[in-house]
């Protein structure tokens, strides 16, 4: 930031959240000191939670464990950032994920209890999903169908978020996917069993947790400092760089999404900050198959499309995508 930096705090949120000086988006150390957190307390009662314990914190939300006391039961209780919370962007896409959780309902989405304003906090109460996280399956190699099958599931909701104007990203900690081993006996003996395949049973996305716009990314990070894992590391090169992505960014994104689950390995998993990861996008990636010889020809080419640099040579479109892991698993 300039050195208007200080003088710039009460124009904060008439401006957007930015210096009304040098037109910068903000880096960590000037949001705290520009909109100072109010961090809910233990034992704190709001609406119709009674905060337990705090489980997580970044910087855009701080996770807390909460009782909802008419109920008697507990939920995972997500506090927005006021910077975050009173910024119109934010808003509008705030209401457009409790529109579409009213609409798609079933698997897909994390179950959410509660989702509103009170006392001038935003907050999110979600139903706790006991179910393993995607994070916690990206450093194994799964069996092409199982990952692909993730990635076609994760078409249709991302499509669904696309068509009612929400900016959903992949977040891998934010996806839970549910997994059945299948065992058959060996030699006869039902004590002895082997594993055969994985079939995929559940996948969900909190959506709440993933429609975050590119600045509100880049703003936190920069250049040449460590990258925060999670969603910055699935941007394309052309939003990254602050270009048009168009529909194929989320194509993109599952792309890598798809690499990492048959590879067990990220695709730029040398790249250690933001500066580093720039310049291996510039460069192809290598194939899926020279990390996982057992990879059919047909599965190497489908991700290798997916994370083409030119964003008019990957699947135009999540549908597309979709239809072509269907294809290839028939």
């Amino acid at each position: 930031m300039c050195d208007a930096e200080n003088g710039a705090v009460a124009a904060i949120v008439a401006r957007g959240y930015h210096c009304t000086s040098c037109g910068a988006w903000p880096n960590s150390t000037w949001w705290y000191r520009a909109e100072r957190r109010r961090d809910v307390e233990l034992g704190d009662t709001f609406d119709r939670y009674r905060i337990v314990e705090r489980s997580d914190r970044d910087e855009m939300t701080t996770t807390y464990v909460a009782e909802r006391l008419d109920l008697a039961r507990r939920v995972s209780l997500v506090v927005y950032q006021p910077w975050l919370a009173n910024n119109p962007e934010f808003l509008d896409q705030f209401a457009r994920v409790n529109a579409l959780q009213q609409v798609v309902r079933g698997t897909q989405l994390v179950e959410v209890d509660r989702a509103g304003q009170t006392a001038g906090v935003r907050f999110v109460a979600t139903v706790p999903d006991t179910t393993p996280t995607l994070a916690s399956l990206l450093g194994r190699d799964l069996e092409w169908q199982c990952a692909l099958g993730i990635v076609q599931r994760l078409c249709d909701v991302f499509g669904a978020a696309r068509q009612a104007g929400i900016m959903a990203r992949v977040h891998p900690a934010k996806i839970h996917v549910t997994l059945h081993p299948q065992r058959v006996a060996t030699d006869g003996d039902p004590y002895r069993t082997a594993p055969t395949h994985t079939e995929l049973g559940e996948v969900r996305i909190d959506l709440y947790a993933t429609c975050l716009s590119r600045r509100w990314l880049i703003a936190e990070t920069e250049i040449g400092v460590a990258r925060p894992p999670g969603v910055l590391d699935y941007m394309p090169p052309e939003e990254i760089m602050g270009r048009p992505c168009g529909g194929t960014r989320d194509v993109y994104a599952l792309g890598l999404l798809a690499y990492q689950l048959t590879t067990g390995r990220e695709a730029f998993a040398d790249a250690t900050d933001l500066a580093s990861l720039i310049t291996a996008q510039q460069h192809p990636v290598r194939p899926p198959s020279k990390l996982a010889p057992q990879l059919p020809p047909e599965v190497d080419a489908l991700i290798s499309h997916c994370l083409q640099k030119d964003r008019h040579l990957r699947f135009p479109t999540l549908e597309t995508l979709a239809a072509a892991i269907a294809q290839l698993s028939s």
